[in-house]
């Protein structure tokens, strides 16, 4: 029974020439034989020149020239067998010896679909022969290098694909010293074929947050069309995989007769990775893996409404909450609002005598350990901060000096202005609308020199005039049309103006 392996297998064959290949140290050119010589069932066929051989080793002799006679080398070819669209890697272990130490000799391997004709590659002849004896081997080049090492050393070669059958690798070569003769010795050749798999499981990994239950289906494809598939061997590691079949455990293994199988998480449980067998006749391809990431808890949010206006308690909800999981419901501060747990994901939120922001928790416990949700809760309507604020200037309108508005976060500050100093208040509390009126002159001579609204009317922009003599009470108001539970009013703001006395700042204005 063969047994292949679960997506590309790799195949490898290694060529290895030493004192049990069977090659004779005593003639001039080695695969020159009546009866093709094999190594590791290898057939080696000599191609241009002779290559020898020293009971450890092939050598094949080069020197470099600069016409076709005198530039030299020597190869060789074995039989492989390459497949179409197949991807292959070689490698080989090889030194060098030459009288001239800066020489590296070149190697190349290149394949064709057969050998070429004798009388153009002079494969009788001993020691190396002329370029235009090998120069047809340069075309289908699959790996090459430069033996620059005295020792045997290994020389891994780029991945290729072939593009059709091909039955020949060839073995060349070249270069090294142009006035001493110079070679190569090949310990080793390896060539390693990545086989594409005849069958694939999908999905090839799941990841599965703790508490999910939702069905995962596997399935096998027949990438090959390999006929006469007769079973599918289901492998879950163990009893205790942590899935589902047909509403009962799963066992750790199981046969199928469809390409599919159907399994449910068990709530709370980790569940195993997934390995399938093919049997196909007398074969058995596989084992096909699918891997399972499990985690912590899924995604989840608080559902529930973001203000309270009525004294009617409100409901919220753990939105993802996973299977057999409780929640617990609690409120930062009960007097603004008071928290109960009801069970089945379900919590409320009472308002409290007093208005403001209260954090509604819901701590999740279950299988899977503790975790805590927390959302922003509103308890009665939105109010907005009464500023006050001092700002400072000279009547020289390159001195304008810094201005802090003394305020909470519904506004913004100050900013210069190329004329003038300009204020940039603006409503940002969620839930309120409304408009801002400035209740001042503006004008060339008038403290204000302009005021504009934007955002309908919840952004003001106020230009003050730097020149305007005398200490002046800014009075500016924001009024309300809704402010989270659809109620409105009027919200005046004071602004102290201290004129050309540049005097520093007392400090905050009080309200007139």
């Amino acid at each position: 029974m063969a047994l292949l392996t679960t997506s590309s297998a790799l195949a490898q064959r290694t060529i290895t020439y030493n004192s049990s290949s069977g090659l004779s140290t005593g003639i001039c050119n080695v695969f020159n034989l009546s009866t093709p010589a094999k190594v590791n069932d290898i057939i080696h066929y000599p191609v241009s020149g002779g290559a020898r051989f020293n009971g450890s080793a092939v050598i094949l002799e080069a020197q470099a020239g600069n016409t076709s006679a005198s530039n030299l080398g020597t190869a060789y070819a074995l039989k492989v067998g390459f497949k179409a669209g197949r991807k292959y890697t070689l490698a080989v272990t090889a030194s060098k010896i030459s009288d001239d130490p800066v020489s590296s000799p070149h190697l190349i391997f290149s394949v064709r679909t057969s050998l070429p004709a004798p009388n153009e590659t002079q494969p009788t002849s001993c020691g190396p022969v002329g370029a235009d004896r090998w120069s047809m081997l340069l075309n289908d080049v699959v790996g090459a290098a430069y033996i620059s090492s005295a020792t045997a050393s290994n020389y891994p070669l780029t991945e290729w694909t072939a593009s059709e059958d091909l039955d020949y690798l060839f073995v060349l070569a070249t270069q090294g010293s142009s006035t001493k003769s110079t070679q190569v010795l090949i310990n080793k050749i390896s060539i390693t074929e990545t086989i594409p798999p005849v069958f694939s499981l999908t999905p090839a990994s799941i990841a599965l947050a703790c508490g999910d239950t939702s069905a995962r289906t596997f399935t096998v494809n027949n990438l090959g069309g390999i006929p006469n598939v007769t079973a599918y061997e289901w492998d879950l590691g163990s009893a205790s995989n942590g899935w589902l079949h047909q509403g009962g455990p799963a066992p750790a293994t199981l046969t199928t007769s469809e390409p599919s199988l159907t399994l449910t998480p068990n709530c709370g449980a980790a569940q195993s990775g997934i390995a399938v067998s093919v049997k196909a006749g007398s074969t058995t391809h596989g084992p096909y893996r699918s891997s399972v990431a499990n985690s912590g808890y899924p995604t989840m949010a608080i559902t529930g409404p973001d203000i309270l206006c009525a004294a009617t308690p409100q409901e919220y909800r753990v939105t993802g909450l996973p299977c057999g999981a409780s929640v617990v419901w609690n409120s930062s501060n009960p007097i603004l609002a008071t928290a109960t747990t009801h069970g089945n994901n379900t919590g409320t939120l009472a308002r409290g005598p007093q208005i403001g922001d209260v954090d509604l928790t819901a701590t999740i416990s279950g299988a899977c350990g503790t975790s805590t949700l927390t959302k922003r809760v509103r308890s009665g309507p939105y109010s907005l901060t009464r500023p006050y604020g001092t700002l400072t200037f000279e009547t020289n309108a390159g001195s304008y000096r810094t201005v802090e508005l003394v305020t909470g976060t519904d506004f913004y500050g100050w900013t210069y202005g190329t004329n003038g100093l300009l204020l940039r208040a603006s409503v940002t509390s969620p839930g309120i609308g409304g408009y801002w009126l400035l209740e001042e002159p503006t004008g060339a001579s008038a403290e204000v020199l302009s005021f504009e609204t934007t955002d309908v009317g919840r952004t003001a922009i106020v230009r003050f005039n730097p020149f305007a003599p005398g200490d002046k009470v800014v009075h500016m108001t924001f009024y309300t049309t809704a402010n989270g539970c659809s109620s409105g009013g009027a919200n005046s703001h004071w602004l102290f103006y201290r004129g050309s006395s540049g005097l520093a700042p007392t400090g905050a204005s009080t309200p007139r």
